[in-house]
């Protein structure tokens, strides 16, 4: 069941970057994080969407080569 709370997005985000970023710099990819002041908090699940999220960087850090760049870009409201 999902656990539907508010969930600072920005956060999450720049978490997930975070623990991703001994990989970036062992595989020497650029993980560039540009997070809008505008991204505020949704409803959601913080444990659902962490994992979304990790899974994306996860498979980025996987197919990009060495040298490559990596956006983790949010905007909106």
């Amino acid at each position: 069941p999902l656990d539907r709370k508010p969930v600072e997005l920005a956060t999450l985000l720049h978490d997930a970057a975070r623990d991703h970023r001994s990989v970036a710099a062992e595989k020497k990819v650029d993980l560039a994080v540009e997070i809008d002041q505008q991204v505020g908090v949704i409803n959601g699940d913080a444990r659902r969407l962490r994992q979304v999220i990790d899974h994306l960087l996860e498979n980025s850090l996987t197919y990009t080569p060495k040298g490559g760049r990596i956006l983790l870009h949010a905007e909106g409201d």
